[in-house]
């Protein structure tokens, strides 16, 4: 582990036993190669970036500097680059450094994952990679080189002089299976033949039907999940569907009631499950009879596929299940939220005066001041985005982090919020730290903590953090906020 003492560097072990004494002037970067059992570093000595081994071994000492970021060697003025090739014991390969490209150029730059834009005396040229082997595709001669996929150009003059196509980016339209072959494709296919089959046959139905049928069927309400229509009887709203008889050798469609038309309002709820309203009062109907009486002043919920609704009563809500046919809870809620779960699923947030509540699935969460649903920077262009299922919980004016139902940060902080996606930021009196249930927790006492890198060894995870003081100090820690420093 790096270890720092004043404003010297050295490496210890991950008990902070120090291994290679503390000469070095800044440490930068390190390479874990658990397969080889070996590790490098890339340390400041001067001005120069180099690398050393745990035993103090400088490697690549025959170039001037490096850089692990870019991983380019420096010698005279001149770059080049290398590659850390990680060892493989299913391949029986110990881990090494490989040249790419000594350092003969006076800039390399990226032009895509596997090629590169070298640069001598204004003149450009191409660095390709094919498979981590090198070779100079186009020697810099050119006045620019540009990529227009799948051809790398060399101009001379304002006009083309040289092409290399790129393999990687010439696989042609054959090689590639056709949207029609997916399954997903083929599942949304099925989808809509088996609609268009149901509106042929709705229309079938249509057709036959006598002219009285036909004005109490109300336009556009017909619902493919069940074949169910919506009728219209006397100003009252009910269900039917229509079959055909057999008399004789011909046939005559019937109208079967699914629903008698006493309603004021129907709206289908799920499969055979339907929210009705009924002289200013809502009940629920579920396959040919009421399972909610209808004395509700509303019914709430938030999918056709949940098991579970509000009943609200002089704005108060209460729990009903379905599965159990019973309301769970009193008409002690003042009001409700739904958040997100997954698709189709929700979380209820059950509000009591200022306390709230987590409702799932007939299970009551603990009471909280309050309950935020969370939004985690995510590692797709740091963006902030809402993660279902979790919550920062409030209590007694300090918070932690909640996830379906089970604490993962206690509520002991000033705040909980997501800077990186690797963890969640603890703090407290203005101070950071690092917590991820089952893996980590540094104590928040830093100005700023990054997690620098994270790595297996003999089936044990290792993680390790730099962090920075309010005197602008920094060093690393390890997961339980040991500091590797005198």
């Amino acid at each position: 582990m790096p270890y720092r003492s004043e404003n010297k560097w050295g490496l210890c072990d991950t008990t902070g036993i120090v291994k290679v004494q503390p000469t070095y002037d800044g440490f930068v970067d390190m390479i874990v190669d658990v397969e080889s059992k070996q590790s490098f570093y890339f340390v400041k000595q001067g001005n120069r970036t180099i690398i050393i081994d745990h035993n103090n071994v400088q490697h690549l000492k025959q170039y001037d500097s490096v850089s692990p970021t870019a991983s380019k060697i420096f010698k005279s003025g001149k770059v080049g680059m290398y590659l850390y090739k990680f060892g493989s014991l299913y391949e029986g390969m110990t881990g090494g450094f490989v040249i790419l490209a000594e350092p003969l150029y006076d800039k390399i730059e990226p032009i895509v994952s596997h090629a590169y834009r070298i640069t001598v005396k204004g003149k450009q040229g191409l660095l390709y990679m094919d498979y981590q082997t090198p070779s100079i595709a186009l020697k810099p001669e050119y006045d620019k080189i540009i990529f227009e996929k799948p051809f790398f150009k060399g101009y001379k003059g304002g006009k083309v002089a040289a092409t290399f196509k790129d393999p990687i980016y010439s696989i042609g339209s054959a090689d590639i299976a056709p949207q029609a072959t997916t399954k997903e494709y083929q599942k949304k296919a099925k989808e809509k033949k088996n609609e268009e089959e149901l509106a042929r046959q709705i229309q079938n139905l249509k057709k036959d039907a006598s002219p009285e049928d036909l004005k109490r069927i109300m336009p556009f309400e017909i619902t493919p999940i069940n074949k169910y229509v919506k009728y219209r009887e006397g100003g009252k709203q009910g269900y039917v569907n229509f079959s055909y008889a057999l008399q004789g050798s011909s046939k005559r469609l019937v109208k079967n009631v699914i629903m008698p038309a006493i309603y004021d309002s129907i709206s289908e709820a799920g499969t055979s499950k339907f929210l009705v309203k009924q002289n200013g009062k809502y009940g629920f109907y579920i396959s040919g009879r009421t399972v909610v009486a209808i004395e509700y002043d509303n019914i709430k919920f938030h999918s056709v596929y949940t098991d579970e609704i509000l009943l609200e009563k002089n704005r108060r809500y209460a729990v009903y299940n379905f599965n159990s046919a019973k309301i769970l809870t009193g008409f002690e809620f003042d009001s409700y939220s739904f958040i997100p779960k997954s698709e189709n699923q929700y979380f209820t947030v059950l509000h009591k005066g200022s306390i709230k509540l987590l409702w799932d699935n007939g299970i009551a969460g603990e009471e909280y001041d309050d309950l935020i649903p969370y939004n985690q920077i995510t590692s797709d262009k740091n963006q902030k985005s809402e993660f279902p299922g979790y919550f920062k919980i409030k209590k007694n004016g300090r918070y932690g982090l909640l996830y379906d139902h089970q604490t993962i940060i206690p509520a002991a902080y000033d705040d909980v919020i997501s800077e990186y996606p690797e963890f969640q930021t603890t703090i407290n009196n203005g101070k950071k730290g690092a917590y991820q249930q089952n893996y980590f927790n540094v104590p928040p006492r830093y100005k700023s903590i990054k997690l620098f890198k994270n790595f297996y060894i003999a089936n044990k995870h290792y993680f390790l953090f730099k962090v920075e003081t309010a005197s602008g100090i920094y060093f690393y820690t390890d997961k339980n906020g040991r500091e590797f420093k005198q």
